[in-house]
C-alpha cells in the first residue's frame, strides 16, 4: 500500500470543495427552473427568453461536472502540476443572456384594473383647492341611499411612534411613548368600548422590559378581547424607497419573532401610514408572509383624487361627514383613523377623545332612521367587516374590487412639493447601510 503524502490529502480536499461548489450550483440551477415555471403564466416571449437561460446554465454546468471528472481520472502528481493553469469555474454558475433580456421586465402580464404608469400618464396634475379636503371635489350623495345600505364606521385610535425623528430613541421613548402603552393599559381597562392600534415593536419591546408581570398580564387580557391590536409587528415601519428589500424582510423578522415568543400574537394586516410613497415590493413580502390586508397613506394628492372619483381607494353634522366620505368608496364600511406622531400620550386626551366619540356614537345608533352602526375599532374589525358585507371569506378579494398594480412615486402632499430629495440626501449614511446589511447578511448565511 502507497504512502499517503501531503500533497495527496491537498488535492483530495481540494476535490471535495469543487464537489461542494457544484452541488451549490445545482440547487442555484434547480432555483432558476423553478422560477421559470412560476413565470410560465406570463407571455410566450418572456418565457422563451428565460428558457434560453437556464439552457445555458445547464451547459455550463455539465462542463464543469466533466473538468471535475476528468481530475478524479488523473493521478495525484499530473493534478498538483496543472493547477497553476487549471480554469475551472468552481465558485457560481454564470447565467447570462441578451443584453436586450431584463428578466424583471419581462415578468408575466398579470391583468390588472388600474395600472399605475398608465394612469399617471393620463392625469394633468391639476391643483384646485376646494371640497371636503383640500385639492379635493364638493362631494354629495343621495340621502336616500342609506334607507337601504346600512353605514358601518370604525373609529381607530393609533399613535405613530418614530424610532427616531427629532429626537433619539431613548429620549422619544421616555418623553412619549412609555407615556402612551401606561396610559393604553389603564385608559382601555376604564373604557371597554375604546379601541387602540399600535406598529412599533422597537419600542413596544422596550416598555415591555420595564413592566411589571402583572401589567404584562394585562396587556396580553387586552389583546385577546381585542381593544388591543399589534399591526404589521415590525421592528420600525420602514421607508419603502430607499431601503433595500433584505433589510424590509430583517426587520419583519426582528419584529414578528419577538411578537410570536412574547406574545403568541401573529399580524395580519400591514399598516403603512408614514413612507414617503409606496412600493408594491412591500404588499409583495406582506403577502408571502400570509399577510391578509394592507392599509397605505402616503399617496399623491392627484393620484388619490383620482383613484376616489373611479371609487377605487379601497384597493352640516359628522354623519353627514362619513357619509360624504363613504361615497369615495366601494363598500359601506367606513375607516376613520383618528391619531398621529406620538398621540395619547397625556391621560386626558384619551379621556377627551373616548367621551367626546363615545357620546356621538351613543346617538347616532340610538336613531333607526339614521341606518348606521358607528363604533370604535382596528384594522382587524374594519377589514372583517369589509370582507362580510361583501359576502367573502376572510382575506379574498371581492368580486367587484379592482386590482391595481405598480407604485406610488414620488409622493406629494401639495402643489409641486415632492418628497424625492430624501432618495440621494445623505449619502454617506446610506452607505454605511448598505455595508452593514452585507455584513449582517454575510454572518447569518
Amino acid at each position: 500500500m502507497g504512502r499517503v503524502t501531503s500533497d495527496d490529502v491537498l488535492n483530495a480536499g481540494k476535490l471535495s470543495k469543487l464537489e461542494n461548489d457544484l452541488t451549490k450550483n445545482e440547487k442555484i440551477l434547480k432555483e432558476i427552473k423553478d422560477t421559470v415555471k412560476f413565470v410560465s403564466q406570463g407571455d410566450k416571449e418572456s418565457l422563451k427568453k428565460l428558457n434560453d437561460i437556464v439552457r445555458d446554465a445547464d451547459s455550463k454546468l455539465n462542463q464543469a461536472k466533466e473538468a471535475v471528472k476528468e481530475l478524479f481520472q488523473k493521478p495525484a502528481e499530473k493534478i498538483q502540476a496543472e493547477q497553476p493553469i487549471a480554469r475551472i469555474p468552481v465558485h457560481n454558475v454564470a447565467v447570462s443572456g441578451s443584453n436586450q433580456v431584463c428578466t424583471l421586465a419581462d415578468a408575466p402580464n398579470i391583468k390588472t384594473d388600474v395600472q399605475m404608469l398608465k394612469l399617471v400618464d393620463l392625469m394633468t396634475f391639476e391643483n384646485p383647492d376646494g371640497g371636503v379636503w383640500k385639492q379635493g371635489w364638493n362631494v354629495n350623495y343621495d340621502k336616500n341611499k342609506y334607507d337601504k345600505k346600512k353605514l358601518y364606521v370604525f373609529v381607530v385610535p393609533h399613535s405613530h411612534c418614530d424610532p427616531g425623528w427629532v429626537k433619539t430613541l431613548d429620549t422619544y421613548f421616555n418623553d412619549q411613548v412609555k407615556g402612551i402603552l401606561d396610559n393604553m393599559v389603564a385608559k382601555l381597562e376604564a373604557y371597554p368600548k375604546m379601541k387602540f392600534m399600535y406598529a412599533e415593536v422597537s419600542f413596544f419591546s422596550m416598555w415591555w422590559s420595564q413592566i411589571d408581570q402583572n401589567k404584562k398580564n394585562r396587556v396580553k387580557k387586552l389583546i385577546e378581547k381585542g381593544q388591543f391590536e399589534i399591526i404589521t409587528g415590525g421592528w420600525v415601519m420602514n421607508d419603502e424607497a430607499n431601503t433595500h428589500y433584505f433589510a424590509m424582510i430583517d426587520q419583519m423578522i426582528e419584529g414578528n419573532q419577538w411578537l410570536n415568543l412574547t406574545l403568541g400574537v401573529r399580524p395580519e394586516s400591514g399598516w403603512a401610514i408614514d413612507p414617503f410613497g409606496h412600493t408594491p415590493t412591500m404588499a409583495y413580502l406582506l403577502k408571502k408572509m400570509n399577510f391578509k390586508n394592507m392599509l397605505i397613506q402616503r399617496v399623491h394628492y392627484a393620484v388619490k383624487k383620482a383613484l376616489a372619483k373611479e371609487k377605487q381607494l379601497e384597493s352640516l353634522t359628522l354623519l353627514d361627514q362619513y357619509r360624504k366620505k363613504a361615497e369615495l368608496y366601494r363598500s359601506n364600511v367606513l375607516f376613520i383613523p383618528v391619531g398621529d406622531d406620538f398621540r395619547y400620550d397625556r391621560g386626558d386626551e384619551w379621556d377627551k377623545q373616548y367621551t367626546n366619540y363615545q357620546k356621538i356614537f351613543d346617538y347616532v345608533n340610538s336613531k333607526s332612521d339614521l341606518n348606521t352602526q358607528i363604533q370604535f375599532g382596528t384594522l382587524t374589525d374594519y377589514f372583517k367587516k369589509l370582507y362580510e358585507v361583501n359576502d367573502v371569506a376572510y382575506g379574498q378579494k371581492p368580486p367587484s374590487y379592482p386590482v391595481l398594480s405598480g407604485d406610488f412615486f414620488t409622493y406629494a402632499d401639495r402643489d409641486d412639493h415632492y418628497w424625492s430629495g430624501y432618495y440621494t440626501s445623505r449619502p454617506f449614511y446610506k452607505r454605511l447601510d448598505r455595508v452593514l446589511e452585507y455584513h449582517q447578511r454575510f454572518v447569518k448565511c
